[in-house]
């Protein structure tokens, strides 16, 4: 549970250490859900033990255990669904469900970016404020013998301030489900924070895709081309001290990667992992890396959030071009019992996040 550490808000601290593990156990089984479905290695420490049909299990009984002791409420004589239309127990139990959220939506994010964007997570109305570096290099010149010094030369860095703005997604639930304990948590918290990582996901790459028309000249290419391909892995590395260059890309845009139309060409290896993967791993030197494509949400067509015609090209090590701001914790409110005619309950899931792309390190796109 390493990565716990990446976010510790002040309010995640302040919990007593059962409630910590409450929150902790919804963070596990979360990404114990990623493994499952996407078979991500990365979540593989996360999928071992319980199964998760028992962890979901038990983050839900440890859920609504700790909701009841922080609600300062007695058990006795009565049945778990009567004890839920408290409203400090249904209070101690958003408080859980929202640090979770909380926690698992940065490090998410931190997981799916962490080769080019920098994420932050601070207090609320505290300054989401990034200092870039500046990359440039400092001016060698000639000078006569007996002269000490040449001009002297300052490298200035510059702030860029990010305003995180609301964002949210309002889902409707049965109150006699609600009642009855009929509702999984962990399922619940599982398709928000999806929900919630697929947006901010979708911001991300639209503002990297943006950022193309902005980009010098000798940073972009118009159409892919092998030679154009190295002499921008080449530029973007040379312009960052010799930071390696890699390029991301969806998988569409990165199976137009290839050293020649025609196939046969490929030879055993190469068309082995060519349609194995669907591209190919490393090209003239660069890694490439694949992006997760997205389902624009409720698209009846079903199309797809993010291009797939672009490649970035990023020297990792180097400060990253995307920066994410989050603003406070995730907000839930829920309406009141009879406010829907249907008897159902509102659950209203608040973040505040703000995305941009500006780095001191020089990045390149190419369109293919």
């Amino acid at each position: 549970m390493a990565k716990m550490d990446v976010i510790n808000s002040p309010k995640f601290l302040a919990f007593s250490k059962e409630e910590q593990d409450v929150v902790k156990a919804g963070v596990d089984l979360y990404k114990h859900y990623l493994h499952l479905t996407k078979k991500d290695a990365r979540y593989a420490e996360f999928a071992t033990g319980k199964t998760y049909e028992e962890k979901e299990k038990i983050f839900n009984e440890s859920l609504v255990r700790e909701s009841f002791k922080r609600a300062g409420v007695s058990q006795a004589n009565f049945s778990d669904s009567v004890m839920m239309q408290n409203p400090n127990v249904k209070w101690a139990m958003f408080a859980l469900i929202s640090e979770a959220l909380s926690v698992i939506i940065p490090s998410t994010v931190l997981d799916n970016f962490a080769q080019f964007a920098e994420v932050r997570n601070v207090g609320w109305g505290d300054n989401l404020k990034f200092t870039v570096p500046n990359n440039d290099l400092f001016i060698v010149s000639k000078i006569a013998q007996g002269i000490r010094r040449g001009e002297p030369q300052r490298l200035y860095n510059s702030d860029l301030t990010l305003t995180p703005v609301p964002h949210e997604v309002t889902i409707q639930e049965d109150f006699y489900r609600i009642l009855a304990g009929k509702i999984n948590w962990g399922e619940w918290i599982s398709r928000i924070a999806q929900s919630i990582e697929t947006a901010i996901s979708t911001d991300v790459y639209n503002a990297f895709y943006g950022s193309y028309a902005n980009l010098n000249a000798k940073f972009k290419e118009a159409a892919f081309d092998k030679d154009a391909f190295v002499k921008l892995t080449q530029r973007v590395q040379a312009s960052n001290r010799g930071a390696r260059t890699v390029v991301f890309g969806t998988q569409i845009a990165l199976s137009k990667v290839i050293p020649d139309a025609d196939f046969v060409k490929f030879g055993v290896g190469l068309g082995e992992e060519y349609t194995r993967m669907g591209f190919l791993g490393n090209f003239m030197g660069a890694d490439l890396y694949k992006l997760d494509q997205r389902i624009k949400p409720n698209d009846p067509d079903y199309n797809f959030a993010i291009q797939d015609d672009a490649l970035y090209f990023v020297s990792v090590g180097v400060d990253r071009p995307v920066k994410i701001g989050f603003e406070g914790n995730v907000l839930i409110n829920q309406s009141q019992f009879g406010a829907n005619a249907d008897n159902t309950v509102d659950h209203n899931v608040q973040q505040l996040w703000d995305v941009a792309v500006v780095s001191s390190a020089k990045h390149g796109i190419m369109k293919v």
